[in-house]
């Protein structure tokens, strides 16, 4: 889990810094720079979706290692059964087991707001 947040971390850094014209291989970049970056520098061609897309992750990736913390990891957060060895290793950052997963899914698909 800590080298896909790495990686996935730096996947991004690099995106934005390459977008906004501060290539990575800058001699003359540094950590200050990056720090002072905001969404107004992220320019237009920069792919939003792949930005939200990683914040979600690395937002599953702190909520797991906070799992890790208060020794509830690998506990469903709805039924607070286990959640199988099998899909924590396919899903390290898993929060429900794979029935109440199935019915989050099903209740979100039937949702008001996700019908077209």
């Amino acid at each position: 889990m800590r080298e896909q947040e790495s990686v996935l971390r730096e996947k991004m850094r690099k995106a934005i810094l390459e977008r906004v014209g501060r290539g990575t291989s800058d001699p003359g970049a540094s950590a200050g720079d990056e720090s002072e970056l905001s969404v107004a520098d992220v320019p237009k061609g920069v792919d939003t979706g792949m930005l939200a897309s990683g914040a979600v992750e690395l937002l599953a990736i702190e909520t797991a290692k906070e799992r890790l913390q208060d020794n509830t990891y690998g506990l469903c957060i709805i039924c607070h059964g286990p959640i199988s060895f099998k899909r924590l290793l396919a899903l390290p950052t898993a929060q429900r087991c794979l029935s109440c997963q199935e019915y989050h899914e099903r209740a979100t698909w039937d949702h008001p707001e996700t019908k077209h």
